[in-house]
């Protein structure tokens, strides 16, 4: 009976409990349960959860020093997710989960006053969980409502912190300073919220170039803050601050802050480091500096450092132009894990490949680069252009060289000729013999040759040893000591007479010398090459010549080697050049040496241009060099419209052949990449996407800030969405018959007439027969509109029993030739066909 009461107490105890828990009811118990639940339980396992996400972050971010730290190690920039990726981690997917819950279930707005005074921890939590998810304007909501309604909350100055950090991330950066100055002038604002709000206003002051304020800003915050992580971070960014701002030495004061914190061991070196950066041209200094470095190199503390430690020095040893060891340096410094500092290490050396004017030690080193810097960004861009002009610069080098030392030989008498022709022979026998030599001194035993004509490394050579060995001792079988009598000493060791070598077979050896001697090594191999035909030498002298004003205006234009440029032009003006490259030439001249400071030598160039070349534009340009006149401009609109009529009859050959001539005619004209638009345009029908996306991005980095450049980019955005696309073998219900044939085919109008006749004859009008450029060398004679595959291949058979008969054909969907004209590559459509299932 005791019970029964017991039970029914208990169960009216729960009802009335129950009845409390409304969050309508502003009780003292409704208000501790609703806290209590709040705090302890909801919002205490979102916080978690964002612990956990914001130590991950903490974890996984890496600073790249080379650049201006960020305040914040966290990615600001905002990356749009396509559907079906995730967007966000499970931990703040929970941390918002548990914000909005904890508002749902127990907020107790009442007559506009919250009453459950957890409630805006929980609206912290689902501010912070959507910024770190990058939302940035869904924080701002959620923040805003805190501030802009009756909330009795302490965190009032941490809510109005987060605000602005979310209106920095979405650039609104003059609100942002204005709200945060006057946040840390506040005298109720606690200390780490002063220090905070001084460096996301430094934060705020950096993005819109305020340099000084923002210093100024992130001294303050430094001195307010007690974490010592983020006094040196602060630090360390008002001394690269000072440093874009020309102080150094008030840079290298707070280096020196960091250093004798000591502590965290990231900051206290990159800041030595940085300081020994700032001091380089200091050359005094430099012994005391190496010496500090070497020092922390043999010590085992500094271990995870050691790739930053071996690049400072390779700057030191840089600066002092110690090339060699500087690239020792760099090369130790390019093995670290750290992308930046390889993409820092292999800028250096190929910049000290610029320095030594070694273009292959250069073009290697942009190639490293190239492999660790990311894609699809402008300086990756800018990289791998100046990588292509270094290559065409090394091919038209080595043309120089090629057709320069003919060109001797065409000049030179008999006797001349003779003494150059054996005078390169030494020099390559002398080069070969080092070869050998170095290889044979890699052995524990130095073999060297019995016959001093034999040379071991010649691919030729070792192909006629081998058949005068089988002629000398016949087919054997390969076994030990075959030779064991009888043999004829073709080597010595290194210690051994010469002379003591076996006496058999001299006639043989004498017949084996002169069969060794290889044509490389005959003066007659060489001079019967040389051209003696007055075509022949005016075509090489002509490509000498161009070639020469080519590598001028890269040294000139590209990488801004006036000397170089300079040499280059004036050897071609000495050779007699075409008559269309010597005003262009005079003129580049002309601005080389204005560029040079030697105004007499271009002024006397100016007279030149004006008096001997007075119809051209480059006259036009001297005497009016601010505008383009109106004879010029005229001439380029004439030339263009002629370029574009042959790009309409789809002479893309011609249109390239023309534009060539062009584009140096016009080089300064500021519609000029009118005629690179086209020829990419061209490139992209005759050479494919990849050759399109090239000329395209050769366009993006020529006419920055142009409106060329945002047609450019426009087509890029067409290439990407195409460039990936796969053949497909879905029945589409179009197909065609796809005949190649040569461009230069002169019967095929006959052939396309036969075709036609057959589709007369067999009723098949519905059909249709065009001629479709592929390439420069290849065309299609393309049947269209059959509803299956193997209509097409019936037409095929068909044609095979008439005059008409393909010599080689394929069948492709209609949507497979439109990627096989974007591509260009016949080979991949066939191994796309070859990999399906036979039927």
């Amino acid at each position: 009976m005791g019970n029964k009461y017991l039970s029914f107490f208990l169960f009216i105890l729960f009802i009335l409990l129950l009845s409390q828990c409304s969050t309508k009811r502003n009780t003292l118990i409704n208000r501790n349960l609703h806290q209590l639940s709040t705090k302890y339980n909801v919002v205490f396992n979102g916080e978690e959860a964002l612990k956990q996400e914001l130590q991950q972050i903490h974890d996984s971010y890496h600073d790249n020093f080379f650049e201006l730290l960020p305040v914040e190690q966290f990615e600001a920039e905002y990356k749009i997710m396509l559907p079906g990726q995730n967007k966000t981690t499970a931990n703040l997917e929970r941390a918002e989960e548990k914000a909005v819950k904890a508002i749902q279930k127990h907020s107790m707005e009442i007559r506009g006053v919250q009453e459950n005074n957890q409630i805006d921890n929980a609206y912290l939590l689902l501010g912070k969980s959507r910024y770190y998810q990058k939302r940035f304007l869904a924080a701002l909501d959620a923040f805003n409502y805190v501030l802009d309604n009756d909330f009795k909350s302490d965190l009032r100055p941490e809510f109005k912190l987060w605000k602005e950090k979310s209106n920095i991330r979405i650039d609104n950066n003059e609100q942002a300073i204005r709200n945060l100055e006057f946040l840390a002038r506040q005298e109720n604002t606690p200390q780490k919220i002063k220090s905070e709000a001084y460096a996301y206003a430094g934060q705020a002051l950096i993005k819109i170039d305020s340099f000084s304020n923002a210093a100024t800003d992130l001294q303050e915050a430094a001195e307010l803050a007690k974490d010592k992580e983020k006094k040196a971070r602060y630090w360390f960014i008002t001394a690269q601050l000072l440093d874009r701002l020309k102080l150094n030495d008030s840079a290298v004061s707070y280096l020196r802050k960091i250093e004798e914190m000591k502590r965290p061991r990231k900051y206290s070196l990159q800041a030595e480091l940085y300081r020994y950066h700032l001091s380089l041209d200091k050359k005094e200094q430099h012994p005391e500096m190496l010496e500090a470095l070497y020092t922390k190199l043999k010590r085992y503390e500094y271990h995870d450092f050691y790739p930053y430690i071996n690049y400072e020095i390779g700057e030191i040893f840089h600066s002092e132009d110690s090339l060699k060891t500087a690239v020792d340096y760099y090369t130790l410094a390019a093995r670290s894990q750290d992308q930046q500092l390889k993409e820092k290490a292999y800028e250096q050396m190929s910049k000290i490949g610029f320095q030594k004017k070694d273009y292959l030690m250069a073009g290697a080193y942009l190639d490293s680069l190239l492999q660790v810097m990311p894609k699809e960004t402008l300086k990756y861009l800018k990289t791998q252009h100046k990588r292509n002009n270094i290559e065409d610069v090394i091919v038209l080098e080595k043309k120089i060289k090629r057709n320069d030392s003919i060109m001797k030989l065409v000049r030179a008498d008999s006797l001349e000729r003779v003494k150059l022709i054996e005078d390169y022979i030494a020099t390559l026998k002398e080069k070969e013999e080092k070869e050998a030599e170095k290889n044979n001194n890699e052995n524990t035993f130095k073999i060297k040759p019995k016959y001093t004509n034999f040379y071991f490394y010649n691919k030729s050579l070792v192909e006629k040893g081998k058949e005068y060995f089988k002629k000398t001792w016949g087919d054997i079988e390969l076994s030990d000591m075959w030779r064991l009598t009888n043999q004829m000493s073709v080597y010595e060791l290194e210690g051994e007479d010469e002379n003591e070598a076996d006496q058999t077979g001299g006639d043989d050896k004498e017949e084996a010398q002169n069969q060794k001697v290889p044509d490389k090594y005959d003066v007659a191999y060489y001079y019967n090459k040389i051209p003696s035909q007055p075509q022949k030498i005016d075509s090489i002298l002509g490509d000498l010549n161009y070639a020469h004003y080519q590598v001028g205006m890269i040294y000139y234009e590209k990488f801004r080697e006036l000397d170089k440029a300079k040499e280059n032009l004036e050897t071609m003006l000495k050779e007699n050049p075409r008559a269309d490259l010597v005003p262009p030439a005079k003129y580049n001249l002309y601005k080389i040496y204005k560029d040079l400071g030697n105004n007499l030598m271009a002024e006397h160039i100016a007279a030149d241009i004006v008096q001997n070349y007075s119809e051209s534009i480059y006259a036009d340009l001297i005497k009016n060099p601010d505008k383009v006149s109106e004879r010029s401009n005229k001439e380029f609109q004439e030339a263009y419209k002629k370029l574009y009529r042959l790009f309409e009859a789809k002479k893309y050959d011609e249109v390239l052949k023309e534009s060539d001539p062009l584009l140096l005619k016009f080089s300064f004209h500021p519609e000029l990449a009118k005629i690179e638009l086209l020829r990419a345009t061209v490139i992209a029908r005759s050479e494919g996407l990849a050759a399109y996306e090239k000329a395209l991005k050769d366009i993006i980095l020529k006419y920055p800030k142009s409106p060329y450049e945002q047609e450019a980019i426009k087509r890029m955005e067409l290439v990407n969405k195409y460039k990936n696309k796969k053949y497909s073998n879905v029945d589409t219900g179009s197909y065609k018959l796809v005949i190649p044939y040569d461009i230069f085919d002169a019967s095929v109008d006959r052939f396309i007439n036969c075709i036609n006749k057959v589709l007369v004859e067999n009723k098949s009008t519905h059909l249709t027969v065009s001629k479709d450029p592929f390439t420069r060398k290849q065309s299609f004679v393309v049947i269209h509109h059959f509803l299956s595959d193997k209509s097409a291949h019936y037409l095929a058979d068909l044609l095979k029993k008439t005059s008409c008969a393909p010599q080689n054909y394929f069948v492709i969907s209609s949507d497979n030739y439109k990627i096989l004209q974007l591509t260009k590559n016949l080979n991949q459509y066939k191994e796309f066909l070859n990999n399906q299932p036979k039927q």
